[in-house]
């Protein structure tokens, strides 16, 4: 049974594509997304692991082994690929977060005397050592979007532990304790004035989650009746806390904590407990796992509602989440198949959980998530070799799975029809508009662009927005520029993933509405033949209504016909 809280412990990235099948719970049909695993290789070593990922997914930090198998703090990029950042002399350092917007990663690294200190790292300064509060030892935890607020921990001149906030401009502050002890930041809102974290209540065998602002200082979030508490996430505006508490049988519970409403069980599966990991960005959804009767561990979402929803596995008995998108659609963990090895997965209420893959070996882990649920970082067995372990980022693309539109539409001779579709999938999306000519029954042609011609080589009509998500069409200003021509559309959406079609549009040209006021009356009669006997016509009409070059008397009998015959 895989387990997020305790996790198994080259050179050159490899990507490799292919469509990993959603195992889908519930009675879902099966769905398949196309993922691209991409090998973040090691600085050197056998084993590389990816701890966090910029908001845009295009970032991720962690440690690799460098050849003397000293673990190293690193930045990856598309274009920089793996970057060691050093260390303040040790032989080893290790990135636990980045900022959201990339620039920034902190963490801890070994001095040359083997004392571990907090690291702020970004690339104009290099490797920042934070200082302690006195004591020997300080580690960072998280870090605000802008990377201005590092938290963590540090051991005081009376070795303490103690939670730490540290600027720039302030340095590393002491946030106390709830007691006379110990205390541990463990996250910080985005703008860097909320931290949540842990410390000792005054017993050093109770630990109490604990919300902390300038304000108000450490506060104690209380418990559900038990002793210790947890705290691990926070929302974006720093309202909303996610953890776990003990209640009064004992019982672990995860737990969402608002400034309004306190304390909230957010309940189980069965009475053997729940655990929470990690919240959106509004805080309305909380992801993590509670057991099964028989003690296996499922990935579990609930939502603002109550809604306690099992995610499933792929297969096998156990599941765990670890992290969410922003907006809670996209959940990402571990989870096991059949054979009880242990596959990433990339969970969406449309595809269920979705087998990750892995770069060659039997097993991968999800670890963290982009804003957007697309890009998934980790770590996988390269081979099945127990000793080759890399770091993975993985770009997910859904793919393009409903389509709406395009509506028929009925225009004058001389209008200009819109059609547009919409799809659900991942973007960017492309459009190829086509066209069907009158009398040719399943001849579809590509709209181009401007002007476009018939199968016969006349030019017909004129495209606006041919390869957007709404094509405009316009007469073709000579005497054969005819709308009629055009039985239908569709349109064909792609995205990197698949592609469909759309179903087809009729396009009714009515002639009889000469003025184009969407009416058939007496005043499209009248407009028809004084532009028919004088050549004063509406704007881009002409009484050449079979479009055979002349205006003579089969043009009016073709007219009175369509007006006795109305759209």
């Amino acid at each position: 049974m895989p387990t997020a809280r305790s996790r198994p412990g080259a050179t050159s990235g490899a990507i490799g594509t292919f469509l990993a099948t959603a195992a889908l719970a519930s009675g879902h049909a099966l769905a398949q997304s196309c993922v691209t695993m991409q090998d973040l290789g090691t600085l050197g070593g056998t084993y590389s692991e990816a701890r966090s990922i910029s908001a845009d997914g295009s970032v991720v930090a962690g440690y690799a082994f460098n050849a003397a198998s000293q673990h190293r703090a690193y930045r990856w990029t598309a274009a920089g690929g793996m970057q060691n950042l050093g260390t303040f002399g040790g032989p080893h350092s290790d990135a636990a977060a980045v900022s959201a917007d990339g620039t920034v990663v902190v963490g801890t690294a070994h001095d040359a005397t083997g004392s571990i200190r907090a690291f702020r790292w970004t690339a104009a300064d290099g490797m920042q050592n934070l200082g302690t509060l006195g004591g020997t030892y300080s580690g960072a935890r998280s870090v605000s979007a802008d990377g201005g607020v590092v938290v963590g921990s540090s051991y005081n001149t009376l070795g303490q532990f103690r939670a730490f906030r540290w600027t720039q401009t302030g340095g590393m502050q002491d946030l106390g304790a709830l007691g006379l002890v110990g205390s541990d930041a463990i996250s910080v809102s985005p703008d860097g004035s909320v931290i949540v974290g842990l410390a000792y209540n005054g017993d050093v065998t109770v630990l109490r989650a604990f919300r902390w602002t300038a304000a108000t200082g450490m506060q104690d979030l209380g418990t559900l009746g038990g002793t210790d508490t947890r705290a691990f996430a926070i929302s974006a505006d720093g309202n909303v806390i996610i953890g776990w508490s003990y209640n009064a049988a004992n019982q672990r519970r995860a737990v969402r904590w608002t400034s309004a409403g306190g304390i909230q069980d957010l309940g189980t599966r069965t009475n053997q407990g729940s655990y929470s990991t990690a919240v959106s960005a509004d805080g309305s959804v909380v992801v993590g796992d509670a057991p099964q009767a028989n003690g296996d561990d499922r990935a579990v979402r609930w939502t603002a509602e109550g809604v306690l929803q099992d995610l499933g596995t792929l297969g096998g008995f156990g599941s765990l989440a670890n992290g969410v998108s922003a907006d809670g659609s996209v959940v990402v963990g571990v989870a096991d198949l059949v054979a009880r090895q242990q596959r990433a997965f990339r969970w969406t209420a449309a595809y269920g959980m979705q087998d990750l893959g892995t770069l060659g070996g039997s097993t991968s882990y999800a670890q963290a998530v982009s804003r957007d649920g697309r890009v998934v970082s980790g770590f996988s067995r390269f081979s099945n070799a127990p000793n080759i372990t890399h770091a993975f980022r993985a770009v997910v693309t859904d793919p393009i799975r409903a389509v709406t539109g395009p509506l028929a539409a009925t225009t004058c001779p001389w209008g200009t029809p819109s059609f547009t579709v919409a799809a659900e999938g991942s973007g960017p999306l492309t459009f190829q508009w086509q066209w069907r000519q009158v009398g040719a029954s399943d001849a579809w042609t590509n709209i181009t662009q401007g002007p476009n011609t018939d199968s016969s080589g006349v030019t017909r009509f004129t495209a606006s927005g041919a390869l957007a998500q709404t094509v405009t069409l316009a007469r073709f200003g000579s005497s054969q520029g005819s709308l009629e021509s055009i039985h239908s559309l569709r349109c064909i959406i792609s995205n990197s993933c698949n592609s469909v079609t759309s179903s087809a549009a009729a396009l009714t040209v009515c002639i009889a509405d000469f003025n184009c006021d969407q009416t058939i009356d007496f005043f499209d009669y009248d407009a028809f033949v004084v532009c028919y006997e004088g050549g004063i016509c509406p704007q881009d009409a002409t009484a050449d209504v079979n479009h055979d070059a002349n205006v003579d008397r089969f043009d009016y009998d073709d007219f009175v016909a369509a007006f006795e015959t109305p759209c």
